[in-house]
């Protein structure tokens, strides 16, 4: 990378200070070839990737360029154009067809559980990446004739565009303020030329499809959406437990007094 570069400042250091803190906090690993690696991240499967971009970027974009370069205060410039289709369907039952509608289309894009602390205020949710606005507004309009053609997605399915990821806003600011300092674009080519390729998925999609079910099925009980039930024959995930009256019942009481006979079956 450019000296220049490098040099340049962003939260609490210089681009070539925050790469080396993020070494020797083993956020990043320097290899001994002199090119950088992301450590694999550990995830649960909350979310579902249902079709990932081919070279995994926005690993490199959020954590590489984000989070460690620009010490999360800056936006990348590559994600400069990114917009996002988001779907909020409207129970368990509408997360499940929308992952049948992400499935069938050609889209980049991911549906699943938000869990608490998340961001989002939405439980269920699913995103479409788009390459700028205009084309998030078709893949808006797509999405809308596919959901209103689809038996299964019912009730009020909220769809709406937003640009790049929540966290970035959360901590940068609102989306159509964004600034991008000069010298950006050459510090993130440097820095993406610099990182050995992300490792694939551990397992194939059949695998993390399966093993996100339970995760969500769990989400549905916990928030008492019954629309899981159509999924499991009807069967609760749990058993109900049993319940007692908070008062006593009323009327008279008759106490038992010692002299009663036993049942002849008894005797």
């Amino acid at each position: 990378m450019d000296e220049n570069l490098a040099q340049m400042y962003f939260g609490k250091g210089t681009v070539q200070q925050n790469l080396e803190r993020a070494v020797a906090e083993k956020r990043l690993t320097m290899l001994a070839d002199g090119r950088y690696a992301l450590p694999r991240q550990g995830g649960g499967c909350n979310q579902l990737q249902v079709r990932n971009a081919p070279d995994q970027t926005c690993q490199i974009y959020t954590r590489l360029f984000f989070q460690i370069a620009y010490d999360e205060t800056a936006v990348p410039y590559s994600c400069r154009n990114c917009y996002k289709v988001k779907v909020v369907p409207a129970d368990f039952s509408g997360l499940i067809a929308l992952r049948d509608i992400l499935e069938k289309s050609s889209y980049i894009s991911k549906c699943g559980v938000n869990p608490p602390g998340m961001y989002s205020r939405d439980v269920y949710s699913g995103h479409l990446y788009l390459n700028g606005l205009e084309a998030a507004r078709d893949a808006c309009r797509d999405m809308q004739n596919r959901i209103n053609a689809h038996a299964d997605m019912v009730g009020n399915t909220e769809l709406s565009i937003k640009r790049g990821c929540t966290h970035f806003e959360a901590v940068c600011g609102p989306s159509d303020r964004w600034t991008f300092r000069d010298g950006m674009c050459k510090i993130e080519e440097s820095l993406k030329a610099q990182c050995q390729s992300l490792p694939l998925p551990l397992s194939d999609y059949r695998q993390r499809r399966m093993a996100s079910m339970p995760i969500w099925l769990q989400t549905a009980y916990n928030i008492k959406d019954d629309s899981y039930l159509k999924f499991t024959g009807g069967k609760p995930l749990h058993r109900p437990t049993v319940t007692y009256p908070i008062t006593e019942p009323t009327g008279p009481i008759t106490e038992p007094t010692g002299d009663e006979k036993p049942d002849s079956a008894d005797s």
